[in-house]
């Protein structure tokens, strides 16, 4: 036994979990639901009798290793005063998925298997079918459908027992309300798939008693319990897609490991949650991220092979584990502003801008990371939150096992941010171009030799600009090759001028945000380019900051039109105007 903090870490097996704890599932628990999501399911009972070595003679299981499943966490209640109690009441906080998979599967096996008696004495259910040592008090419906089970496996001892599960022929004591309660349909659902998936003929009940185990952590009877137990059913509504995943993404080798790192991830998010949000929840935050990790994938996958890629592969595709780890590497990485020097920057309000705009988008309660070749013209939500976090997050992928360019990522970062805000969503060309950087270094499109290449890259919103690079992208990169002798003066001094809000939502512009500025801009000398700049800026600020010339502005541009008769404003409702264009003209 491990002893740390006033807390037991012990590798217990399902014999021990039953026969030796009062297992509970609290009423604030989340309902038991993977007996509907069959892909998380039967994954899972596929990995538990893969892992089984069936004797191909008598058909039991002989000799088998032992396989970990996870981390399970309970605390004792705050009236579990008797520590010399044979068994205690322990409240679980976490893994009640599992648990609850283990404990239907362990009855179906028993059923099956003529181990019934044996079953019962495991979990202490007592004659008068009142008590027993998994007690799943979500509500007491759900108590009372899984004591009625068990008295009528009881009764009914044999292999045909539990077919009403597939047949749907219920019994008597099958109340109607079984039918409507979410957990108990649940429960019904998952005993149907083991019943298909475990061969009648073939014995696995010593198997899951003896060689499943769980990590087992519990902590004493304090309020450090109740505060993990708070703390960890905060995180999610019923089962959050990151658990899903975490059940089909953690390898059968090495579980404790990555059970500890998952742990970590989802740590990380609880501490970076919406903490003015009204339902306080770090799932959203890891849901999304998983997710677009999962697009990022995929669509290297899609784009990588020529071959037709089918719509169900993609939609059951999962990053793999070692992959997930690298990314959320890479997001920590950047929310560590010591990592990039910022201080040597006269201008680095952007990154605060950026990071703002990262949790923003993590911390939404749905979005879209969907980015398909099949639907690519209509994903335009989805590519453009790609420029925000697919750059730097391949980047750090491809520079993981050198050492990080800080100031590199810093320009790819901000490369992609004014992208993001200007929604240039070139998703295709991302790869190619992130390639170039980590390869090259950030002597941004010197790959070009002057040739703008086209590409397919229209959405259903009718991008203006469809080459690989914008004309003030362009600009922009011959100005700093220039070799300066202070570069991060000369990037502050351009980043400080696109951050400016007028500037910066550039809606249908096609990556050009100061392009035509830029007319005023000596780009051939390193210290005039600083000064211009820096001119320009303080003549915006001038101007904008004083909100009678910013509202006279305002009016003029919503009347005013390019030689095409396009306006300068995008209407965003039927309420109010924004995002004026930094198109052609708009200097007049």
């Amino acid at each position: 036994m491990k002893q740390t903090n006033n807390a037991f870490l012990k590798d217990e097996n399902i014999l021990t979990l039953f026969s030796l704890n009062n297992l509970i599932i609290p009423e604030i628990q989340r309902e038991y639901v993977w007996g509907r999501n069959t892909n998380v399911l039967e994954k899972f009972l596929n990995d538990l009798k893969e892992s089984a070595d069936v004797c191909d003679t008598c058909h039991h299981v002989h000799g088998n290793n032992n396989i970990n499943i996870g981390f399970l966490y309970s605390y004792k209640p705050p009236y579990v005063k008797l520590e010399n109690d044979r068994y205690l009441d322990e409240f679980l906080i976490d893994g009640q998925q599992r648990i609850t998979t283990i404990f239907l599967l362990l009855l179906t096996r028993a059923v099956v298997e003529n181990r019934v008696e044996d079953f019962c004495n495991i979990i202490r259910y007592d004659e008068a079918g009142k008590h027993m040592s998994f007690s799943y008090k979500v509500r007491n419906l759900t108590q009372d459908f899984l004591l009625m089970l068990i008295r009528h496996i009881i009764e009914h001892p044999y292999k045909e027992t539990l077919n009403f599960f597939l047949t749907k022929e219920y019994p008597f004591w099958f109340l109607a309300e079984y039918n409507e309660d979410p957990t108990i349909a649940a429960m019904a659902s998952a005993i149907s798939s083991m019943l298909k998936i475990f061969p009648s003929n073939e014995y696995y009940f010593d198997y899951l008693l003896e060689s499943v185990h769980f990590w087992h952590f519990k902590t004493e009877a304090t309020s450090q319990g109740e505060e993990l137990y708070i703390s960890m059913n905060s995180r999610g509504e019923q089962l959050s897609s990151n658990e899903t995943q975490k059940a089909a993404s953690l390898p059968p080798k090495d579980q404790i490991i990555w059970g500890r790192k998952w742990e970590e991830w989802q740590t990380f998010f609880w501490r970076n949650r919406n903490k003015e949000a009204v339902n306080i929840n770090a799932d959203k935050g890891l849901n999304q991220y998983l997710s677009c990790i999962d697009s990022l994938e995929r669509f290297r996958y899609e784009l990588s092979t020529k071959d037709t890629v089918s719509e169900e592969y993609l939609g059951n595709f999962h990053a793999d584990i070692k992959d997930i780890d690298i990314y959320m590497d890479a997001l920590r990485f950047i929310c560590d502003k010591k990592n990039f020097k910022l201080d040597s920057y006269s201008y680095q309000e952007w990154y605060d801008s950026f990071m703002a705009d990262i949790w923003t988008e993590l911390n939404k309660n749905e979005s879209s990371w969907y980015v398909s070749k099949s639907t690519y013209n209509n994903d335009a939500i989805a590519k453009n939150k790609a420029m925000l976090f697919w750059s730097w997050m391949y980047y750090y992928k491809l520079k993981r096992d050198n050492t990080i360019d800080s100031s590199e990522m810093l320009r790819l970062m901000h490369f992609y941010y004014v992208r993001y805000h200007c929604y240039k969503r070139s998703a295709r060309p991302l790869f190619s171009i992130v390639e170039d950087v980590a390869k090259n270094g950030f002597c941004v499109f010197k790959q070009l030799n002057g040739n703008n290449e086209v590409i397919d890259d229209e959405d259903k919103e009718g991008e203006t600009d469809s080459r690989l690079f914008s004309n003030e992208e362009i600009v922009l990169s011959k100005i700093f090759n220039l070799n300066p002798t202070s570069p991060f003066a000369l990037e502050a001094s351009c980043w400080k001028l696109q951050d400016l809000p007028y500037l910066k939502d550039g809606k249908k512009v096609g990556g050009n945000t100061i392009n035509e500025f830029l007319n005023y801009i000596a780009i051939d000398n390193e210290q005039k380019a600083i000064q211009d700049m820096d001119t320009l800026y303080s003549d915006f600020k001038s101007l904008f900051d004083n909100a009678e010339n910013f509202n006279k502005v305002k009016s003029l541009l919503l009347f005013y039109c390019d030689d095409n008769g396009d306006p300068f404003w995008q209407r965003q409702s039927p309420y109010y105007y924004s995002n004026y264009e930094c198109s052609s003209k708009k200097e007049s």
